[in-house]
């Protein structure tokens, strides 16, 4: 006699590494509803490695940046970089982009690798004086 065969809707189907016994074989697993919204929100950043993202920053209503740096001319990588040593509160570009966005908040200690697409030091601070939108590329160092 055939063996009848449940099929599952794909939203239910999990794969091997989800159902393992082996509490090490997966280190953090979501769980949910395909298609359902993924709150980022309640998302950690793993710190056992450097998290990258950018942030759009508006500064063309004239708000200043908020944003206190000291230059690193070259990291491990060699790669000039802008560390963020503080961050002002109240109506300024980076408390503005930390209030709407806190899955990617501008926090201190972060690096600023790229502003709109510039990697030298000088361009990157000519770009963050400016009076536009400022596109930048951060990096967050893992602790550790």
């Amino acid at each position: 006699m055939a063996q009848e065969f449940q099929l599952k809707p794909f939203s239910e189907m999990l794969c091997n590494c989800c159902v393992s016994e082996d509490s090490g074989a997966v280190d953090n697993v979501h769980t949910g509803v395909l298609g359902e919204e993924l709150n980022t929100d309640e998302l950690q950043v793993q710190e056992e490695q450097d998290f990258e993202f950018t942030a759009q920053l508006d500064r063309t209503t004239g708000v200043r940046l908020g944003i206190n740096v000291t230059q690193i001319d070259k990291d491990g990588a060699g790669q000039s970089t802008l560390k963020i040593t503080s961050l002002e509160t109240g109506e300024f570009a980076g408390a503005i982009w930390n209030e709407a966005n806190p899955a990617k908040e501008i926090k201190t200690g972060d690096y600023i690798v790229s502003a709109n697409g510039q990697f030298e030091l000088k361009e990157m601070v000519k770009q963050c004086k400016q009076w536009h939108i400022l596109n930048l590329v951060l990096v967050r160092k893992a602790k550790g």
